[in-house]
């Protein structure tokens, strides 16, 4: 690998030009008529593993996901922590200048690349927003070099009924989207406007192939601002599933105009629409867990 090579450069030249292994068929072959095991979602749980409330919080995520017998694989991906931050950014060929969100509280800026105006989150360390993100990162990573499925989870989430992939969803996106999981009323800003976005595509009537009687809807996202200059994604990242294509591009992203909070740089307006989806009825909620990024 050349010291030029970008993060985003290497798992270009893994993915590019692959062949299906007969050996090897994957999920497609599991899930066929001829090949009858149950494929278990991959469900990374980001956790400070040196956090008493942290662990707690994971514990009850993964009971959660037995309580309703989802069909997971949950796993704890240890949180990035400042003090871990410089050797996980180089795992990526990253470092702290790579950083090109504002991170002063009150600080913003308009991005040329994007047009965007991005404002600092109100954080009192904003090392603690950098290592969210690259936490966030490593799942996206495992999905990519996998190549397949990965539910995200941040410790604060919890599951409210059973999640099944494969046999919930209806429609386009599963495989080529990110999808929240969570409720969205009171986990991010304009909870509601984006609520009420979501409650409107439910009343219009969809096609035969879109909408099927019992099974997970998947819904647009939708925009909360109307001028639409501030990055505007998913109603917070606490539980999302995460595809190899979106992680694909998410990595390109990240090369093209710098790191900036996960939920930041996973926004409609450089995604693109109809990438990031909503679940509904929604899987998640909220535990109340006291915030780790804004001490």
């Amino acid at each position: 690998m050349a010291d030029s090579d970008s993060f985003y450069d290497v798992a270009s030249k893994e993915i590019s030009g692959g062949q299906k292994d007969e050996n090897n068929p994957g999920i497609d072959a599991m899930q066929s008529q001829n090949f009858k095991i149950q494929p278990e979602v991959f469900c990374g749980i980001i956790t400070l593993i040196n956090d008493t409330a942290s662990l707690a919080a994971a514990r009850a995520a993964v009971d959660s996901i037995r309580k309703y017998n989802s069909v997971l694989m949950p796993m704890i991906i240890p949180a990035v922590t400042p003090e871990t931050l410089d050797a996980e950014l180089g795992s990526f060929r990253k470092t702290i200048k790579d950083w090109t969100y504002p991170h002063k509280p009150g600080d913003s800026r308009i991005d040329i690349k994007s047009g965007m105006t991005l404002s600092a989150y109100n954080a009192k360390d904003y090392l603690k927003v950098v290592s969210c993100m690259v936490s966030h990162m490593k799942c996206w990573r495992m999905s990519l070099m996998l190549n397949t499925t990965v539910v995200v989870l941040e410790h604060d989430a919890i599951f409210t009924k059973k999640f099944d992939l494969f046999n919930d969803f209806y429609g386009s996106g599963r495989d080529t989207s990110i999808i929240q999981l969570n409720n969205p009323l009171g986990a991010t800003r304009k909870s509601q406007t984006f609520y009420d976005g979501l409650q409107l595509q439910l009343t219009e009537t969809g096609n035969d192939n879109e909408v099927k009687e019992g099974y997970t809807r998947l819904l647009d996202a939708p925009w909360v601002d109307t001028d639409r200059v501030s990055p505007q994604g998913l109603a917070g990242n606490s539980a999302y599933v995460m595809n190899p294509g979106p992680a694909f591009k998410l990595f390109k992203l990240i090369d093209e105009h710098g790191l900036w909070p996960n939920d930041a740089i996973m926004c409609k307006q450089l995604l693109g629409e109809g990438i990031l989806k909503v679940a509904y009825p929604h899987y998640t909620k909220l535990q109340g867990v006291a915030s780790t990024t804004q001490g």
